[in-house]
């Protein structure tokens, strides 16, 4: 048995292991929390989107939609360079230092790894955003 699936955690990065991402695509992206706690509340979601807005600002990427649930962010990213591993994992330690600041805490903000899935047509797309704008109805 692999040891990140034994010990609980099938967020490994092993997750994206011989996975590539191409610029000029684009990805539905869902980042836990840490234990799936719910601390994207508040003060802890503007820093999540304003983490997002730089991802734009940087030419990383174009967020298309995205909603930030009190355990989870899910996020559509239009890609423009370079791999959504390194996107996804310079946004995990942004928002991590600045959500540890707020809260005068110390620790992992995220869980390792993340799931994403290519958006292959305007169906798929318009797929994903629906799933999104519903998830906290469902929640």
């Amino acid at each position: 048995m692999d040891k990140d699936a034994a010990e609980g955690n099938p967020h490994s990065c092993r997750l994206r292991k011989g996975r590539h991402s191409l610029p000029g695509h684009a990805y539905a992206v869902t980042k836990c929390t840490d234990g799936r706690r719910p601390i994207l509340a508040g003060g802890a979601a503007a820093i999540v989107i304003d983490a997002l807005k730089a991802i734009h600002q940087k030419g990383a990427a174009d967020c298309l939609g995205f909603v930030v649930m009190p355990d989870h962010l899910h996020a559509v990213l239009w890609l423009h360079s370079g791999q959504l591993s390194d996107v996804i994992a310079s946004f995990a330690k942004f928002t991590a230092r600045k959500i540890n600041k707020l809260g005068n805490t110390n620790g992992a903000i995220w869980q390792e790894g993340f799931y994403d899935h290519a958006i292959r047509g305007e169906e798929s797309l318009r797929g994903c955003l629906e799933y999104m704008r519903y998830n906290p109805v469902r929640a």
